[in-house]
């Protein structure tokens, strides 16, 4: 007997499905269920349209329909080529389309019906495994996007794809396993940005419960959950719980890839912004330094003054960098470059050098060979009264300054001649690539 699906699908939802599914005999079941025919689709969404949003007759529903967001009463459907999906307001149900639904719109229609229960035992199995499959590559879409959202600082948007994914991770794997904890991290990340604080400590407390229950979770993961509880507490106004949770970030993400690496020095970062809030001005100035340093001795090494013409190669783990963790390092040294700046002086060789690292991370993450040569310009005319012009740290500067103005086809020749014969008359020494901060000792 064919599954009845007049109890679970309404109107518009069966003709979406007859749309994609395109099968005659569900054709044949359904023309008993709906009360219009298939062409009045068109009715509701002409082709040159997107989406539209309707509100909802409640008459037609025996049980109420919930918002896919919120869990409250739905008041409106989203109405697609391919869906019909519930929410409480048009704003949410915008929200959702333009966060994820318009990305995966086409994919999502036959993993949200009821498996059929045609076939056999092993058929069925089968579908049910290519279903499960399906939402696990839709899982890591939608936490990507997020994530990619979350890096632009678009909250609102990076909650639907958050969602959408914790919900295919409960499918997939139970509301209790650690697949959910990385959506929840998503949510309360988001709803920490737009400063809506029970929110994200409510999710939060969700993840922690599992992560604290889970023997076998990963201490990058544990550390991901410390570092947005410290920053929940730092939100808050709660300091001194947040320099223990950015401590225990540090921990744990120090024995997943180690206490100088370029994640690490998030935690570094945080927990050094702390100690600046509490007035601890040397000790926040001593966790900017590592924060700096760690990144100067990644970046100053892309590039040798000795052998210029050598290609260029991005080690492992700036590569596989995403961009939240990017638009994560680019504030975190904008930020210790204006607090440089305000306590040390726009002349202190400490100011010029995260000038210099800077540069180097527009250059060769980022691209921005503008603001490269700004940064790396100022910072020269630092290193030079500081150290003098003959400093291997200068000649680093003078080095990647032709390097990009080689690559910027808008300098004149005479520009790049001259820098050349500074640059040849001479030689850098032994201390090339070692830190500004200690160079007048050298």
């Amino acid at each position: 007997m064919f599954p009845r699906y007049d109890d679970k699908l309404s109107p518009v939802e069966a003709v979406l499905l007859v749309k994609h599914l395109e099968k005659p005999y569900i054709l044949q079941e359904l023309k008993y269920i709906m009360p219009a025919d298939t062409a009045d689709i068109k009715k509701i969404l002409r082709e040159d349209e997107d989406f539209r949003i309707l509100p909802l007759n409640m008459l037609a529903f025996r049980d109420i329909p919930r918002c896919e967001l919120t869990g409250s009463r739905a008041n409106v459907q989203l109405v697609t080529h391919f869906n019909s999906i519930y929410y409480c307001t048009e704003e949410l149900a915008e929200q959702a389309w333009y966060g994820i639904v318009k990305k995966i719109d086409h994919l999502l229609a036959p993993l949200r019906l009821p498996a059929p229960i045609v076939g056999t035992a092993e058929e069925r199995a089968k579908r049910s495994e290519a279903a499960k499959q399906s939402k696990r590559t839709l899982i890591d879409f939608c936490l990507t996007e997020a994530s990619n959202l979350l890096s632009i600082q678009k909250f609102q948007l990076a909650i639907p794809a958050s969602i959408q994914a914790l919900m295919f991770s409960k499918d997939c794997d139970g509301d209790r396993s650690l697949a959910v904890v990385e959506p929840y991290l998503q949510l309360a990340q988001a709803y920490l940005g737009l400063s809506v604080h029970d929110k994200a400590e409510e999710f939060l407390a969700l993840a922690r419960w599992i992560v604290l229950n889970t023997e076998d979770c990963s201490d990058r993961l544990r550390s991901r959950m410390y570092l947005l509880m410290g920053r929940v507490n730092t939100a808050l106004g709660k300091f001194e719980d947040s320099k223990a949770e950015f401590a225990k970030s540090i921990f744990y993400l120090s024995r997943f890839q180690g206490a100088e690496a370029v994640g690490t020095s998030v935690g570094y970062y945080r927990l050094g912004d702390v100690f600046l809030a509490l007035g601890f001005v040397e000790n926040a100035l001593a966790f900017f330094d590592k924060v700096v340093d760690i990144w100067f001795k990644y970046l100053s090494a892309l590039h040798n003054p000795a052998q210029p013409e050598k290609d260029i190669v991005i080690p492992k783990e700036l590569e596989s960098l995403s961009e939240e963790q990017l638009a994560d390092g680019a504030y975190q040294l904008q930020q210790i470059l204006n607090t440089r700046r305000q306590l040390l002086g726009v002349a202190h060789i400490a100011t010029g050098e995260v000038e210099y690292t800077i540069g180097l991370f527009e250059y060769f993450l980022i691209g921005n060979e503008v603001k490269t040569l700004e940064l790396m310009e100022s910072a020269l005319k630092t290193y030079i009264t500081s150290l003098g012009e003959r400093h291997p740290s200068t000649m680093h500067i003078y080095s990647m300054i032709n390097l990009v103005k080689l690559n910027n086809r808008g300098y004149e020749a005479s520009e790049l001649y001259a820098l050349e014969q500074h640059f040849d008359n001479t030689a850098p020494g032994d201390g090339f690539g070692t830190s500004s901060l200690h160079a007048e000792d050298a």
